[in-house]
């Protein structure tokens, strides 16, 4: 069990505030299954079309301020964990196919030389982008589609913007068809444009956007069809003729049930400031309340169902230990908790260089707030043994795996007959001795098999069964299952 470790190394990637509308929760299986998507885009004169999927309710129109006429990019605004590639693009000017290249068809990456160019904007900031090399920003996957390789910026809406450009020559009237992969961000196609340069720019003394020509054309995840540039400026939702986006979200972009959801890439761990969350994880439900912490292994698939579910989460990878299994961790005072999440949200907000030391420092006093919070919960339930049988109790909880264990020595640490001593116990617990002492050895083996530490016989003989064949009788009536069959199922 994750909440039960003590010697965890941590190298902590993110702390950060989780604040998410359940209804705009993306169809991250998609992302997951890499679902590809088919964009068309029809640009006449000035006027734009664009559909998706081939859906009737897909259909979006706009109106460029002049008409287009330039060349043609992909754009990715860097790699993201969360997937993304272009799959093929095809181009058609009056009906007659002029460019098509299916990206999995390609051999070697250095292929795309013959046809495209890559150019690369660190800032937005109205200059000409600088010309590299492919290799250099992006890759072939293992299904050979094409993906952006350069890691993520700091302000990831307004930099890194990576452009493939199809050099060979400009467009005006034109259809693109672009499938591709879909993404935790955006993916799409610059067109209209002047080689080197980008639809807009960021001005950077006002830090507002200035349209120039042309537009960028792409499909968000939630399923948003949008264009950015030079606009109609009666169609534009921002200033200078920048953006326009068509409101209906495609059905294709969304999953059945919108609150199925995907962990991030690394191990986490949740502080639920106000929540009434319960997370479903195959056939176990994880309770995310107001106060609790969860842990989520990496890229775990779940379904939470809630009204609210504010939290602090800290994203890291582990140093030390094994495989975990998603679990809650309930406090009865957690104002300790919520200060130390805060200030771990606080550091990695601030860009700090001291942030691994410190982020080490903060992590580890959370840990230890847990470990004497489970104390705590133990000694609260030993102050609740009857006082009769309290002995009996105190030294089962510590020796319940020694194979020697007897009845009739917990009767006599109780000053009881061994009948008094049956009578009493199945009196408080609703069970035999025998039986207590099972559930907790079953209970102490189960946490065994899923560390994946140890073979089953070995796993017997650390839960104080003598007989391997017996062991798995007994495993088997408490859970339903033989060991061989829990380990398979997880």
């Amino acid at each position: 069990m994750f909440f039960e470790q003590t010697k965890l190394l941590f190298d902590i990637k993110e702390a950060a505030l989780s604040n998410t509308p359940p209804a705009f929760i993306p169809i991250l299986q998609n992302i997951l299954h890499q679902t590809v998507h088919r964009m068309e885009l029809t640009v006449h004169d000035a006027d734009i079309t664009m559909t998706v999927d081939d859906l009737p309710q897909s259909h979006a129109a706009f109106t460029l301020a002049q008409a287009a006429q330039g060349y043609i990019s992909l754009v990715s605004n860097s790699h993201r964990n969360s997937g993304g590639a272009f799959v093929q693009l095809t181009i058609l000017e009056q009906d007659n196919v002029v460019f098509d290249l299916d990206f999995r068809q390609l051999k070697d990456l250095s292929d795309l030389e013959q046809w495209f160019d890559c150019y690369y904007f660190r800032d937005l900031n109205g200059k000409k982008a600088v010309k590299v090399p492919i290799a250099d920003f992006w890759a072939l996957t293992e299904r050979h589609t094409l993906k952006c390789i350069k890691p993520l910026g700091v302000l990831d809406d307004i930099t890194d913007f990576c452009m493939l450009t199809l050099s060979l020559r400009q467009f005006q009237n034109f259809k693109a068809i672009l499938t591709f992969e879909q993404c935790g961000y955006r993916y799409g196609l610059s067109f209209g444009c002047k080689l080197a340069q980008f639809p807009y720019y960021r001005n950077s003394t006002t830090m507002g956007y200035k349209a120039t020509s042309g537009g960028f054309a792409y499909v968000q995840q939630e399923g948003y069809r949008t264009v950015r540039g030079n606009l109609d400026q009666s169609l534009c939702s921002t200033p200078d003729r920048l953006l326009n986006s068509y409101d209906t979200k495609l059905p294709t972009f969304y999953s059945a049930d919108a609150r199925t959801c995907v962990s991030p890439p690394f191990h986490t761990i949740r502080f639920h400031i106000s929540s009434d969350a319960i997370y479903h994880i195959k056939d176990k439900m994880i309770y995310a309340r107001t106060g609790n912490i969860t842990y989520l292994p990496p890229n775990t698939v779940y379904k939470s169902i809630f009204t609210v579910d504010n939290s602090i989460v800290i994203s890291f990878d582990l140093l030390s230990g094994g495989d975990f299994e998603a679990e809650s961790c309930e406090f009865k005072s957690p104002n300790d908790l919520k200060y130390l999440f805060e200030r771990l949200m606080a550091l990695y907000s601030s860009e700090s260089t001291q942030n691994f030391f410190h982020g080490m420092y903060l992590l580890n006093k959370i840990f230890f707030l847990i470990q004497k919070e489970k104390i705590g919960n133990i000694a609260n339930e030993t102050a609740n043994y009857p006082p009769n049988l309290k002995p009996a109790f105190l030294y089962l909880n510590k020796n319940f795996t020694n194979p020697d264990l007897r009845i009739p020595d917990l009767a006599k640490m109780c000053h009881m007959s061994e009948t008094r001593f049956r009578f009493s116990f199945h009196q408080y617990t609703k069970m035999s001795p025998q039986q207590y002492i099972q559930k907790k050895r079953i209970d102490y083996a189960i946490f065994l098999l899923d560390s994946d530490f140890y073979k089953i016989y070995e796993v017997s003989e650390k839960s104080g069964f003598t007989n391997t064949k017996y062991f798995s009788t007994v495993f088997k009536s408490l859970t339903g299952m033989s060991p061989t069959e829990w380990l398979k199922k997880r």
